[in-house]
């Protein structure tokens, strides 16, 4: 839960101070979701829904800096742990991304990825990006839970560790943030 704090409290940050441009850094903003990115894969709804937008419309020179800025920034961050691995078998068994969406169906996965990139277009702010992305990420939550139910009982998915409940929590930052944005947008 405190990346996804740690992630809208960037996109407040960004959207505030960039608001006309928000690929007036292309390098700094690179890394910004670089390091995001690499701390939960759920933080790229949010981000996707906040960026893609200003990505599809900015210059051709402004998206091949951002792309190089996140794939050097990918590897510079990762440096560490890949000259520590034993084998790429291990990593492909053992990294995070796998671990955290492992009981989650591939294509709830993949739809909850893709749905981000058709809706960013209609995110005109960051009210609007943390209200979606709360509907994308509970709907994926609560389909994988009742998938899960289904399949493996009621009693082993909340009893017996089959699916962790705290993921469940991932919905409450953007719920915050949301009434957060509507008390200051009814007070201005």
């Amino acid at each position: 839960m405190s990346n996804l704090f740690l992630v809208l409290l960037f996109i407040m940050f960004w959207s505030k101070k960039y608001q006309q441009n928000l690929f007036k850094k292309p390098f700094t903003l690179s890394f910004f979701c670089s390091f995001f990115m690499l701390t939960r894969g759920v933080v790229l709804i949010p981000l996707i829904l906040f960026l893609f937008d200003g990505f599809i419309k900015s210059r051709s020179i402004v998206k091949m800096k951002f792309i190089g800025g996140l794939l050097f920034f990918s590897v510079l961050i990762s440096l560490p742990v890949l000259i520590s691995i034993p084998s790429i078998d291990f990593v492909l068994e053992h990294n995070p991304f796998n671990h955290q969406a492992k009981y989650a169906p591939f294509l709830l996965i993949v739809l909850s990825l893709l749905i981000p990139f058709v809706i960013s277009r209609y995110q005109k702010d960051v009210k609007a990006v943390f209200y979606s992305s709360f509907l994308i990420i509970t709907t994926f939550l609560f389909a994988t839970f009742s998938i899960n139910i289904y399949q493996e009982g009621f009693t082993n998915n909340v009893y017996e560790n089959l699916f962790d409940l705290s993921y469940l929590g991932m919905i409450i930052p953007f719920i915050l943030f949301y009434l957060i944005h509507e008390k200051n947008t009814m007070h201005a």
